[in-house]
C-alpha cells in the first residue's frame, strides 16, 4: 500500500512539474468584413520549426501549451486576408492577443522570406529571462528598432490600409442597420395593407418610397467596399 502511494505522489509530482513548465496563449481571430474565421490557420513556430498548428472554428478562439524559457513566433493566416505575425511570445510575456485580420490589397507587397508584408505584434522582451545559452543556439529577438528600412515601411503600408478598412466597415455596418430597418418597415407595411389599414394605392406608394431608400443606402454601401 505504501508503495502504491508513494508511486501516486511521485506521478502527481511530475505532473505538477509539467504544467509549471509550461505556459499558456490565447489568440482570439476576428475578420475585418466580419466573415467567418472558420478554416483559419495558426501556426506556432519555434527556431523556424512547427510544433504546433491549429485551424480555427467558426468563433476564432484557439489555446497553446508551450514550452517555458523558449521564444516563439505566431503565424495566423487566412486565404484573402494579410497575414499576421506575433514575435517573441514567451512565458514572461503577454497571453492573450485579440488579432483582427485585414483583407489583402495591392498595395501590400509580401515577401515572408524578409518578413515583408504581414501585420504585426512585437511582444516586450527587455525582462525576458530566457537563458543565454538558449539564446546563443540562433533564437532570433525580434526588436522594432532593429526592423529593415523595408519591414518598417510595409508595417506603415498595413497600419494605414488597416485603418481605412476599419473606418469603412464602421460606416458598412450602419448602412446595413439602416436597409434592415428599411426592409422590416416594408414588411410591416404589407401586414398592415393585408390587415386592411392600407389602400392599394397607399401601399404602392409606400412600397416605392421604400424600395427607392433600400437602393440609395445599398449604392452608398457598394461605394464604401474595399
Amino acid at each position: 500500500m505504501t508503495r502504491i502511494i508513494l508511486s501516486t505522489l511521485f506521478l502527481f509530482a511530475i505532473s505538477l512539474n509539467t504544467f509549471a513548465d509550461t505556459f499558456k496563449v490565447k489568440i482570439q481571430v476576428e475578420l475585418v468584413d466580419h466573415s467567418s474565421a472558420a478554416g483559419t490557420a495558426v501556426k506556432v513556430l519555434e527556431r523556424n520549426q512547427e510544433v504546433s498548428l491549429e485551424r480555427l472554428d467558426s468563433d476564432g478562439q484557439v489555446k497553446f501549451d508551450l514550452e517555458k524559457g523558449k521564444l516563439y513566433e505566431i503565424w495566423i493566416v487566412k486565404e484573402g486576408y494579410i497575414a499576421h505575425l506575433i514575435n517573441n511570445v514567451h512565458s514572461e510575456g503577454k497571453g492573450k492577443f485579440d488579432v483582427i485580420l485585414y483583407k489583402n490589397s495591392d498595395k501590400v507587397k509580401v515577401d515572408e522570406s524578409k518578413r515583408i508584408g504581414m501585420a504585426r505584434y512585437i511582444d516586450d522582451v527587455e525582462k525576458m529571462t530566457i537563458p543565454a545559452e538558449y539564446l546563443a543556439q540562433g533564437v532570433e529577438v525580434v526588436k522594432k528598432d532593429e526592423l529593415t528600412k523595408d519591414q518598417l515601411v510595409s508595417m506603415k503600408v498595413i497600419e494605414k490600409l488597416s485603418k481605412s478598412q476599419k473606418k469603412s466597415q464602421k460606416k458598412i455596418d450602419k448602412l446595413r442597420s439602416k436597409k434592415e430597418g428599411l426592409e422590416k418597415k416594408g414588411i410591416n407595411a404589407d401586414a398592415d395593407f393585408v390587415a386592411g389599414k392600407m389602400t392599394d394605392t397607399e401601399i404602392e406608394e409606400y412600397r416605392l418610397k421604400n424600395q427607392k431608400a433600400i437602393v440609395k443606402v445599398q449604392h452608398a454601401i457598394d461605394k464604401l467596399a474595399y
